[in-house]
């Protein structure tokens, strides 16, 4: 089951039902921030969160990178995936390891 909002209209979900959330356009606002922080209070059963970052410079991702992963989180098997038009980065809290993914690599090679 998937759900995509591109509306400001509130939309409900049983949030003992979301296992994986995906975030576009992440550009660490004061209200993406309380939203993304309400997010993993309230969504127990809550696995993976994936951020598309929107950064124009690498300073500016690793910053918004940092202050996400200072969040509390409810589970050590908890991820985040961060993305951006080229790398993927996966932190894993269970294993306190980041991977990077360049895709672009990949396609061109």
């Amino acid at each position: 089951m998937g759900l995509h909002c591109v509306s400001n209209q509130g939309v409900f979900i049983d949030r003992n039902e979301v296992k994986v959330l995906e975030i576009y356009g992440y550009r660490g606002r004061d209200r993406e921030l309380r939203q993304v922080t309400c997010f993993l209070r309230e969504m127990r059963f809550l696995q993976v969160m994936k951020v598309e970052i929107d950064a124009d410079d690498d300073n500016k991702k690793q910053q918004l990178i940092n202050h996400l992963l200072a969040l509390p989180i409810r589970s050590s098997k908890f991820q985040i995936q961060f993305f951006s038009t080229f790398n993927w980065f996966i932190w894993s809290y269970e294993t306190d390891v980041c991977i990077v993914h360049k895709c672009l690599e990949e396609s061109v090679g």
